[in-house]
């Protein structure tokens, strides 16, 4: 055989199928084809080929993992602040409300010294949980 035996005649590129028309169009007729039919879609147009050699280890689908890993970190972050913030905010709660009653109790009582040795020992019984709490 020779060389030019091997060589494909002008034209006979591989061939699509039109989904529209249903016909096979050469390769070399493609853009043209796409020019008076505008959008219409040739299975394995140029576009297409490129994105499925790219695939998954383009520099684009590696941004896309990045970005996505920050948003995971920034969300489970974020979630974990709150908590302790939620924390916090009920023990300051707490501490007003054992002030509180360590104030009336103080009041209610006629000798001071009772009374403030009571709400101390309230304040102190009063912390004891919300310091389990925190620890936990």
């Amino acid at each position: 055989m020779t060389a030019e035996a091997d060589k494909a005649p002008y034209g006979s590129a591989p061939k699509t199928q039109c989904k529209k028309w249903e016909k096979k169009l050469s390769r070399t007729n493609i853009s043209r084809h796409t020019e008076i039919r505008k959008g219409i879609k040739l299975s394995g147009t140029r576009s297409d080929i490129q994105k499925k050699v790219v695939g998954e280890g383009s520099p684009q689908a590696g941004r896309f993992q990045r970005n996505h890993r920050a948003t995971k970190v920034f969300t489970n972050g974020y979630a974990k602040l709150k908590k302790c913030q939620h924390v916090l905010s009920r023990h300051q709660k707490a501490s007003q409300i054992i002030r509180l009653r360590a104030r009336q109790l103080r009041m209610k009582t006629r000798n001071w010294r009772i009374g403030s040795f009571v709400s101390m020992c309230i304040v102190l019984i009063g912390w004891l949980p919300l310091a389990s709490n925190m620890f936990l």
